[in-house]
């Protein structure tokens, strides 16, 4: 199952928050592992943890593993702090990128 399925019901996931480029910018702006990326956009899709253990092959140890290592890189403690946190940092990102270069 890939990470883009969660479950036995992929209608109730919410949208992708950000696209694919989108994505690797704020994982390498806050350089998060690989498997921390995959479990922060399903998280950002509505998933909980069984949910992403199923999407990711592994069992609900090593998703809640991954989790709190991704909870402790953001300064976060709740699933809704990690989603919070992407989207400051994306909004962030766009004001940087549309800055004016001064003449």
């Amino acid at each position: 199952m890939s990470e883009n399925e969660a479950s036995s019901s992929p209608e109730r996931l919410l949208p992708e928050l950000f696209t694919a480029s989108r994505w690797s910018e704020l994982a390498a702006a806050l350089r998060l592992t690989p498997r921390h990326k995959q479990i922060a956009r399903l998280i950002c899709r509505g998933c909980n943890k069984d949910d992403i253990g199923k999407a990711l092959s592994i069992s609900g140890a090593t998703v809640r593993m991954h989790t709190h290592g991704l909870f402790r890189r953001l300064n976060v403690h709740v699933r809704i702090g990690v989603v919070v946190q992407l989207v400051l940092l994306d909004r962030k990102l766009m004001r940087t990128e549309r800055k004016p270069t001064k003449k």
